[in-house]
């Protein structure tokens, strides 16, 4: 019973810091209260709604988001999951609040769900919501997972489209590391494209800079993907 009661609590204190994270970050506008969350826990969907629909809209998306990710966790909850996102992304509709987290976690669902297509569309939206909402982290993150989903489902020009976003946000944040991997992607992305001399070019961009910042596995990978080409 004590197993048991640790491995339960295990999800929920990290989701507990996860969301101070996420609101010293500016993801979450409010930081749930953990007895409430505990309450919940042990509570129907339905009468956890009819509480949080008496809340502030700030406060039902956050706890919708908290309570998402916590029965996200729990793999076996991926439903109850899903149904507090849908929940908590209605309420920020309706009152105009930022949606991008709320979206980013409904893709993160159908991506556990192996529901690449709707993935993708999510991740369309998060990005969408990002940019509206003027959130550079939510962003790069939402790109990030957006180019790699889609190279997953083999839309290959697709996740070119979107590294190459992803390429002009880090040179212009002069972010190496992230410019060096993002260039390696694009390289694989134009391996699978059959376009040899542009797969060359971007392995051999990502080479130069990982020997800059001396990444020496980052080098190696790159290397072999040269070598495959």
């Amino acid at each position: 019973m004590r197993i048991t009661r640790k491995l339960f609590l295990g999800p929920v204190i990290f989701s507990i810091l996860f969301s101070v994270y996420l609101f010293a970050d500016g993801y979450i506008d409010f930081i749930p209260d953990m007895q409430k969350i505990y309450k919940y826990l042990q509570m129907p969907c339905e009468d956890v709604y009819a509480e949080l629909g008496q809340m502030p809209p700030t406060e039902t998306v956050s706890y919708c988001f908290m309570l998402a990710s916590i029965q996200l966790s729990k793999l076996e909850n991926i439903k109850t999951a899903q149904d507090y996102c849908e929940y908590g992304l209605k309420t920020a509709s309706e009152h105009d609040l930022k949606k991008a987290e709320i979206l980013y976690l409904m893709a993160v669902i159908a991506n556990e769900k192996t529901d690449l297509q709707g993935c993708i569309r999510t991740l369309d939206k998060t990005v969408s919501a990002a940019k509206k909402e003027n959130d550079p982290n939510m962003l790069r993150k939402s790109l990030s997972f957006l180019g790699n989903t889609a190279y997953r489902y083999g839309d290959f020009k697709r996740s070119l489209t979107v590294y190459t976003e992803l390429l002009e946000i880090y040179k212009e944040q002069q972010n190496k590391l992230m410019e060096a991997r993002t260039y390696f992607d694009t390289g694989e992305v134009y391996y699978r494209l059959a376009k040899t001399s542009e797969a060359k070019q971007a392995a051999t961009h990502s080479i130069e800079i990982f020997k800059e910042i001396d990444d020496e596995k980052g080098l190696a990978d790159c290397l072999k993907l040269l070598g495959n080409v």
